[in-house]
């Protein structure tokens, strides 16, 4: 989380010494955006597996996202908005006859979200908007491992396993160009507490 927000201030900050752009959003805009960001999710799993067993090995991705809006009014945006996260974990032990044994779990969300945004901030770079999104939500989780006494049975997926995506955010855009920006959002739900990167108006 922090990299990318070193990042987008970077760019943000950089942006202060170019030329005004006037990239003032209205009815007709659409905007195209790419993002990564932080998943509490993820931090939560992390956290829980270090504190079980500092030998177990975690790695996660994303939330990796794509998000588009098209302005229905000068105030009123509706889009999609597409994340994926994924988050593994892998330990190695020996069983009763002192043979190495592995068992990793994998965990992947994909979720699919229709989105509408509030613009109630509207300057010629800068944009300040309220979003809410609901949707789609495709969960998988596997256990992989060489040891015969575990199984798939041993994961509890009754939770996990909820269809449902929302999301309630709030986010700011900054254009340095015409047709170019960035922007951060922080939100409830949806695969990131914060996620940050590129905008594209068309």
């Amino acid at each position: 989380m922090k990299k990318i927000l070193i990042v987008v201030m970077i760019i943000f900050s950089a942006s202060l010494y170019s030329n005004k752009a006037n990239a003032q959003l209205e009815q007709g805009s659409i905007i195209i955006e790419g993002y990564y960001g932080y998943s509490l999710t993820n931090a939560w799993w992390t956290a829980v597996f270090d504190i079980m067993d500092d030998e177990v090995a975690t790695k996660s991705i994303g939330p990796l996202g794509l998000r588009f809006e098209y302005l229905i009014s000068d105030i009123v945006g509706v889009g999609l908005d597409i994340n994926y996260r994924g988050f593994e974990a892998s330990y190695n032990y020996p069983d009763f006859n002192n043979t190495v044994q592995n068992v990793s779990w994998n965990i992947t969300q994909t979720r699919i979200m229709g989105r509408m945004n509030f613009h109630f901030v509207k300057e010629e770079s800068f944009n300040a908007y309220a979003g809410y999104g609901i949707g789609y939500k495709i969960s998988s989780m596997t256990l992989t491992t060489t040891d015969a006494s575990v199984s798939d049975d041993d994961v509890d997926l009754s939770s996990f396993n909820i269809p449902i995506a929302f999301r309630v955010s709030t986010g700011v855009r900054y254009f340095f160009t015409e047709n170019i920006g960035v922007h951060v959002e922080v939100g409830i739900g949806g695969g990131s507490l914060a996620n940050g990167g590129l905008s594209f108006k068309l």
